[in-house]
């Protein structure tokens, strides 16, 4: 049904059929699960089935492809600036996705931390391709869990309905590099993302602070006119032209 994997003795990936990536990170007391797939098929026992301790759920953003099996789960946070990304999903899929209503998960604040027990991680607002966009920092381990708020390979879809402007993009990822900078985040680090594989196997990458850089270069390139988009055929969920 699922492809469950380990990146270390703590930490595990699974792949739905959809090919979208919910992680499992084990400490002590405590399992925390980032993101819960597309999927239709159910979810909670494979986790179980890794987890130690409680579970709790950190969504990365509210988009269909990341939350689709909260109703399995009991305590899902997820940031209130992605409320209406959330909601919007039983409307884009209605045949697809029953939720959990929005009223009954719980808040997820920029630099809210969960101690596991004998490991901390921190939510990281990133906003741009949802208002809510989080990545989330484990120390112990030094990966980053980044979903679709960071370019690793295949770049930032920002043509979604709910995605915020180029300039508060960059504002955003702006105050990343500071927050890299501040707590020793470096090249040394993985970013593990929502989507990409290779062989059938996620792949990390590592924490190019330079792409970052670029990224945000790019923005203002963008924003200046300095660069031209042209047509795309990717979708933007509300019927516009990417």
């Amino acid at each position: 049904m699922y492809t469950d994997e380990k990146i270390n003795e703590d930490t595990y990936y699974i792949i739905d059929k959809t090919n979208d990536f919910i992680y499992v990170l084990k400490g002590k007391e405590k399992t925390l699960v980032i993101d819960l797939g597309e999927t239709r098929e159910p979810l909670y026992e494979t986790i179980q089935a890794i987890a130690q301790g409680d579970m709790i759920v950190y969504l990365t953003h509210g988009h269909g492809d990341h939350v689709a099996k909260t109703l399995e789960f009991d305590k899902i946070y997820l940031s209130p600036l992605d409320k209406t990304v959330y909601q919007e999903n039983e409307l884009f899929y209605p045949d697809t996705f029953q939720l959990k209503d929005y009223q009954d998960l719980y808040p997820l604040d920029d630099r809210q931390t969960i101690d596991l027990g004998d490991r901390i991680i921190t939510a990281v607002s990133v906003g741009g391709h949802s208002p809510g966009s989080m990545i989330f920092v484990d120390p112990k381990y030094k990966l980053l869990f980044v979903g679709d708020a960071l370019a690793t390979m295949k770049g930032v879809w920002m043509q979604a309905s709910h995605s915020l402007p180029l300039s508060q993009y960059a504002v955003h990822l702006q105050q990343l590099l500071v927050y890299f900078e501040e707590n020793g985040i470096d090249d040394t680090w993985e970013m593990w993302s929502g989507h990409e594989k290779s062989g059938g196997h996620i792949l990390p990458h590592k924490t190019n602070i330079s792409y970052i850089q670029q990224s945000i270069e790019l923005c203002h390139l963008l924003l200046d006119g300095k660069i031209t988009g042209t047509p795309s055929d990717e979708p933007t969920f509300d019927g516009t032209q990417a």
